[in-house]
């Protein structure tokens, strides 16, 4: 690992990490004050469909970490200096997995605590459906998240992989309702998908 000092912003180390048969590029984060013997809430951050590590999420990690966020970023498979091909592929499942390896990453690190996700844009909708498929998630956050909308998610996810998700967020659903002791339609409100693209 490479560590890259950044004063006001903690220090920053490239780090990598397989999934499957390929090797995907990272930043960690760290505070100023990083204590190897601490353990530190933290998060994965991504954006975009198209960016890369060094654009929005590298943004998002340097303001993480002054509120003593250990954060790790990445160019998923394909993109930036992950490994992968073709190019440039925009595959969500693929992303699904990059991020559970991800996470299975930073499980092997003594200083990890609990694991969120923050995702924008359309990686606001990957860390909703992360959050929704993987227990090791603690938290999730999402800005202007780009859900995918019924008719692009049918030829994206399959028929199969939509009612699974569909039963599952019902489930979520029942489950916080129990908790709070209200009605499951007051508990979540349909989102209203974002029309534009990110």
């Amino acid at each position: 690992m490479e560590t890259i000092a950044e004063s006001l912003f903690g220090t920053m180390e490239k780090v990598s990490f397989r999934r499957d048969n390929l090797t995907l590029a990272g930043h960690l984060f760290k505070p100023t004050d990083f204590d190897d013997t601490k353990v530190y809430p933290t998060l994965i951050v991504h954006a975009a469909v198209t960016m890369v590590k060094e654009q929005a999420p590298d943004n998002y990690a340097r303001l993480l970490v002054l509120h003593d966020f250990v954060v790790l970023t990445f160019d998923y498979a394909s993109y930036g200096e992950s490994e992968g091909s073709p190019r440039n592929n925009e595959n969500v499942q693929a992303k699904l997995d990059d991020l559970k390896a991800g996470v299975s990453y930073l499980q092997t690190l003594p200083f990890v605590g609990e694991i969120g996700v923050f995702g924008a844009c359309t990686s606001g909708g990957n860390a909703a459906y992360l959050a929704a498929d993987d227990d090791r998630i603690a938290a999730m956050a999402a800005v202007v998240p780009w859900m995918y909308e019924p008719a692009l998610a049918e030829p994206i996810w399959g028929k199969e992989v939509i009612a699974r998700n569909d039963a599952k967020a019902r489930d979520a659903r029942e489950r916080v309702a129990r908790l709070v002791n209200i009605s499951p339609r007051r508990s979540l409100r349909t989102h209203r998908t974002l029309k534009a693209s990110c």
